[in-house]
C-alpha cells in the first residue's frame, strides 16, 4: 500500500489553504483549485428574494411570549397565501426538517403547553425569501390568579374568517374574539370592582367591550363583538384586547396582546 498526492504541495490546496484565489474553492477530491460558478438565478430559491410580509402568532402579535394561568390556545397567521413552517421544540424550522411541521395560513395551534418555545417562518412562494424566523414562549403561572384577568384568543374577522385582514381604507369591519374571564377573589386586588373586556383597533378606538361579572378564576368564557371602520391612512394597525376599571363601557381603551392586524392598502 503506499499513500500520497495527485498534487505538489504548492498547488494542493488541501496542504496549502491559500493555494486558491478568491474566486476559486478548493476540490477535496482532486486536492485541485476551481472556479467558483456563479448561483443558478433561474432557478426559485427559498432563502432568495425580497423580504416577505410579516407573520404573527395570535394572542400576542409580534411579541416573545405571554404568561397565562392555563395552556391557552394560540393561531400562527400570514399576511395572505403561505405555507407556515413551525417547530415546538426550541429549534429553527427547516422545511423538511425532522423537527418541522407545516401547513397553509392560518395554523390552529390549540392549546400549547406551558413551556413552549414557538419557533416559525412564513413562505409566501418564489416571489420572496424564506421569512426569518420569529420566536415565541407560551408560559403557564403555577397557582390560580387572585386578581382580575383575562386569556384572550385570535380575533375572527367576519369578512375572511381569519385573524388579519388586508381592506381598502375606510372598510367596515366586524367580528369576535373569544375570551375567558375573571374577578377578583376576596383576598384579590378588587372584588368589588366593576371590570370591562376592551377590544380596540390602534389609530380607532375602543370597538368592542363588555362588561365582566363572572366572579373569580377560572370565570366564564364568552365572545365579545368588535365592529368598526378601518382607519384612512396606508399602514399596519394592532387590534388588542385588554382590561379597564370603569363604572361601564365609556369608550376607555386598556392595552393588551394583539389578537389581530388590519392591513390598510
Amino acid at each position: 500500500m503506499w499513500g500520497g498526492s495527485t498534487k505538489g504541495a504548492s498547488d494542493n490546496c488541501v496542504r496549502n489553504p491559500d493555494a486558491c484565489t478568491a474566486s476559486q474553492f478548493c476540490n477535496t477530491v482532486t486536492e485541485a483549485c476551481e472556479e467558483t460558478s456563479p448561483a443558478d438565478m433561474s432557478m426559485p430559491d427559498l432563502y432568495m428574494g425580497p423580504q416577505p410580509p410579516t407573520s404573527f402568532i395570535f394572542p400576542g402579535g409580534l411579541t416573545g411570549g405571554l404568561t397565562q394561568p392555563r395552556d391557552a390556545n394560540y393561531s400562527l397567521e400570514a399576511q395572505g397565501p403561505a405555507t407556515i413552517y413551525y417547530t415546538m421544540d426550541g429549534s429553527n424550522p427547516t422545511p423538511g426538517g425532522r423537527s418541522t411541521m407545516s401547513g397553509a395560513s392560518p395554523v390552529r395551534l390549540g392549546a400549547v403547553p406551558g413551556g413552549t418555545t414557538l419557533h416559525w417562518s412564513a413562505d409566501y412562494g418564489p416571489g420572496y425569501s424564506l421569512e426569518t424566523p420569529h420566536t415565541f414562549t407560551a408560559s403557564t403561572t403555577v397557582t390560580p390568579p387572585d386578581d382580575f384577568g383575562y386569556i384572550s384568543e385570535a380575533a375572527v374577522f367576519d369578512l375572511n374568517g381569519q385573524s388579519i385582514v388586508t381592506v381598502a381604507p375606510g372598510t367596515h369591519l366586524t367580528g369576535v374574539v373569544s375570551a375567558q374571564v375573571w374577578q377578583s377573589t376576596p383576598v384579590g386586588y378588587c372584588p368589588g370592582c366593576i371590570i370591562q373586556y376592551v377590544i380596540a383597533a390602534e389609530a380607532v378606538g375602543a370597538v368592542g367591550c363588555s362588561n365582566v361579572f363572572s366572579g373569580s378564576y377560572p370565570g366564564g368564557t364568552g365572545m365579545v363583538p368588535f365592529a368598526f371602520d378601518a382607519p384612512m391612512n396606508p399602514g399596519i394597525y394592532r387590534l388588542f384586547a385588554g382590561f379597564t376599571l370603569q363604572f361601564s363601557c365609556d369608550g376607555s381603551v386598556a392595552n393588551g396582546p394583539d389578537v389581530g392586524e388590519i392591513i390598510v392598502q
